[in-house]
């Protein structure tokens, strides 16, 4: 068996602007969000929001798209997924029905609805 353990002391930037996140105007606030990932249009409502007392099955609001990009170049996929705050919710990325193994060159995000998985350089084998 083995142990580590390390601490975080984050130190406030002075000219750092921070904004609450309030949940009064969803909509604005998922929009904000998304924006530090993406720039496709907003598919998630105030109503795809996770409610426990009511566990219902992950829903994909907006489609994965073919993409095209040459050998050696950065290559994201991205969708959004409902319900948003769900703390259970897992997403698995799969190639000709295996998983991709997340790692060095495969970056996988679940963030608040918004979902990618990111090719840092793209290879042949990934056709």
């Amino acid at each position: 068996q083995t142990r580590t353990k390390t601490r975080i002391t984050v130190l406030p930037e002075k000219h750092l602007h921070r904004r609450k996140i309030i949940n009064h105007n969803l909509k604005d606030n998922l929009e904000s969000h998304f924006r530090q990932h993406t720039a496709a249009p907003l598919a998630l409502k105030a109503e795809d929001i996770s409610d426990e007392s009511a566990a219902r099955a992950p829903v994909f609001l907006t489609p994965l798209v073919n993409i095209g990009v040459e050998e050696g170049d950065f290559a994201r996929f991205e969708t959004q997924v409902a319900p948003v705050n769900d703390p259970y919710m897992t997403l698995e990325w799969y190639k000709d029905q295996k998983p991709v193994l997340i790692g060095h060159r495969f970056r996988s995000t679940l963030d608040f609805g918004f979902a990618c998985l990111d090719l840092l350089y793209a290879l042949p084998d990934d056709t």
